[in-house]
């Protein structure tokens, strides 16, 4: 049987035009709405607005059975104005409900525990604080509306504590703990996402990025966000709430890491070795020593701050301990032994200085420090601390600037001391080696020296700029082969430059005179050119020159004949004809080809002609000798040149 009722129900009055009515709903139900028991034609939805006085019901009808509800008596244009809220009026902080008085009226002015809302003068208006609403109405059915109660439930604000920093790197992780109160329920989020299961307080984040808490109460929401970082090193501090000083051989220093990382690597270290199995977070000493911890993980190691314990014993001791050098006007902080209970006099060669009474001293002047400690274990004076002041004096020489030629070693010092360290520089640059109070240099530059006394009181010189002249490289050009006969010659030719000066040498021998861009060679040496300009002089590489008497060895000497053996061209250039006077028998002639040493370069047998061609091939430039002979033992020569 389908269930049959109206929203609202009962007497109903009110000043607006129209009143909306409501059936119950239910899946397969349908629906006929009834004015003054007529059914009203087209009136068949789970809802009807009614605009006119009377009495109203619906008749619900579910698999052919029905059931008709109890009349709404409604009059409409009468009464009070009324005001309905537009969806809960138990609504969370930060959000809104909507309220809606009577359309058509000619002004409205809403309310707030009594109190009227100043800018609230339209029909609807939207409360987001707990109160008591209502609204002034003027025009049809003036008067105040009734009342409507909103209330807010505003949950405590969601916070996130966490058991370490929020920047780690693997192994390590992170504890995230939200507040709590009564009724709250819990949802993590990464990167805006629900994590599946993670609906407890806490909740340990293994990786970078954002988390999110919801916190979910009283049908209402809020959030809280924190980011976690991917750390770049790590960092370690350990702590202690144990005096450090302990008189009993039997006492026991409790220490502990400040906010270990779970997954992190820990290992214990007195005096800087490590404490066999000791890899917890806690370590308790039960033996004078300086203790720390070394923290790993992927992205690197550290050591934590130092924690000195004295456990049955005291000592006085001054860190840095023996000879200590400063600059002129610079300082040293000597550090004393710690401990609890304490107490320092500082002193300067054996006499107390006035009102130093910490544990460290700033010492600016030379001296031998010292300080004088009481302690619970027993009271003792310090070793001594010698405080040497010194200042560097560094002057380079020369300085400016000065000029090299190219190829020449400058020479560049500073105040000599041996106790000073040194280090050249070239345009800023430091430079390999350059470590002495002198520098020999070739190349153009800045040149400066950083002068210390092993690594302290720097002091830095001025400047030398040095300029380097670099001519051009002087070059010699031999006008034919290098290697000629008695009574020629080759001319030698330089480049040229602006400015330049020449002049000619021979066996390393300034040749008289000869200061042009070329010379004339007729005699066997070596010759070279100087060239001078802007200062500075370069030689050229060595050309050397050989004379021969260019008589072909081994041969007898060949008169004068009225026959002629003749090369055309000559110079040859590739290609020439070697003619023999053609009233002379060539029968079982050959033609031998010599150069100027008499050796035999070409050999040419058989002659049956008196003119034959002749081609260069691979002989080199220079000159060359043909000679002829025939089957009748007759002679000729004659000399040509191959360019």
């Amino acid at each position: 049987m389908p269930v049959a009722a109206i929203t609202p129900s009962g007497n109903v009055t009110t000043c607006n035009s129209s009143q909306l009515l409501n059936a119950a709903t239910g899946v397969g139900f349908s629906y006929q709405w009834r004015l003054n028991s007529n059914n009203i034609s087209g009136a068949t939805a789970d809802n009807y607005t009614a605009s006119i006085s009377g009495n109203y019901d619906v008749v619900v009808t579910l698999s052919g059975c029905s059931a008709t509800s109890s009349p709404t008596v409604l009059t409409l244009g009468t009464g009070s104005p009324q005001i309905t809220a537009n969806g809960s009026t138990n609504i969370c902080a930060g959000a809104n409900v909507a309220l809606s008085a009577p359309a058509g009226a000619s002004s409205y002015q809403w309310y707030r525990n009594n109190v009227a809302l100043g800018t609230a003068v339209n029909q609807n208006y939207y409360a987001s604080s707990a109160g008591q609403y209502y609204c002034k109405v003027t025009g049809t059915c003036s008067g105040n509306s009734n009342v409507i109660v909103i209330s807010v439930n505003n949950n405590p604000a969601p916070t996130i504590s966490s058991s370490t920093a929020l920047s780690f790197c693997a192994p390590g992780y992170v504890t995230l703990t939200a507040n709590t109160f009564t009724g709250v329920n819990y949802q993590w989020q990464f990167n805006s996402v629900d994590i599946p299961g993670a609906t407890s307080q806490s909740y340990n984040a293994t990786q970078a990025g954002g988390y999110r808490v919801i916190q979910t109460a009283n049908g209402c929401s809020k959030s809280k966000t924190v980011s976690v970082k991917n750390a770049t090193s790590v960092t370690a501090q350990i702590h202690t709430n144990d005096q450090t000083t302990l008189c009993s051989p039997t006492g026991t220093v409790n220490m502990e890491l400040v906010n270990p990382i779970p997954g992190y690597s820990y290992q214990w270290q007195k005096n800087g070795t490590d404490i066999i199995n000791e890899t917890s977070s806690t370590y308790a000493a039960t033996s004078s020593g300086s203790y720390t911890c070394k923290v790993s993980a992927s992205c690197g190691t550290t050591i934590s701050n130092a924690i000195p314990v004295s456990i049955g014993s005291f000592s006085a001791s001054v860190l840095p301990a023996g000879t200590v050098t400063i600059c002129t006007g610079a300082s040293v902080v000597l550090s004393a032994s710690t401990g609890t209970g304490f107490t320092y006099q500082w002193k300067n060669n054996g006499v107390n200085i006035n009102g130093e009474t910490s544990p460290t001293l700033t010492v600016n002047t030379a001296g031998s420090y010292s300080v004088y400690m009481t302690s619970p274990c027993g009271n003792a004076t310090s070793n001594v601390v010698t405080v040497n002041s010194a200042t560097v004096s560094a002057v380079i020489s020369p300085s400016g600037t000065a000029t090299i030629c190219a190829g020449h070693v400058f020479h560049l010092s500073v105040t000599s001391n041996p106790v000073y360290t040194y280090q050249w520089y070239r345009n800023n640059v430091a430079l390999n080696g350059a470590v002495n109070s002198s520098c020999n240099v070739t190349s153009a530059g800045t040149y400066y020296a950083i002068v210390s006394l092993n690594g302290i009181c720097p002091v830095t010189t001025s400047n030398l700029v040095l300029t380097v002249i670099n001519n051009p490289t002087p070059t010699i050009t031999a006008s034919g082969p290098t290697t000629i006969c008695t009574g020629q010659d080759v001319v030698l030719s330089t480049n040229s430059w602006p400015g330049v000066v020449y002049q000619w040498t021979k066996n390393s021998i300034d040749i008289v005179g000869e200061t042009g861009t070329s010379y004339s060679a007729n005699t066997t040496g070596g010759y070279r050119v100087r060239q001078t300009g802007n200062g500075c002089s370069k030689l050229s590489p060595l050309v050397q020159v050989k004379v021969n008497p260019c008589r072909i060895a081994g041969e007898p000497d060949v008169f004068e004949t009225e026959y002629a053996l003749t090369v055309f061209p000559n110079p040859v250039l590739q290609d020439a004809t070697i003619t023999i006077s053609s009233d002379l028998t060539v029968d079982n002639g050959n033609l031998l080809i010599y150069d100027v040493l008499g050796n035999c370069v070409q050999r040419i047998e058989h002659l049956q002609s008196n003119s034959l061609d002749f081609n260069k091939e691979n002989l080199k430039p220079g000159i060359y000798f043909v000679y002829f002979t025939n089957g009748d033992g007759f002679k000729l020569t004659s000399k040509f040149i191959i360019q």
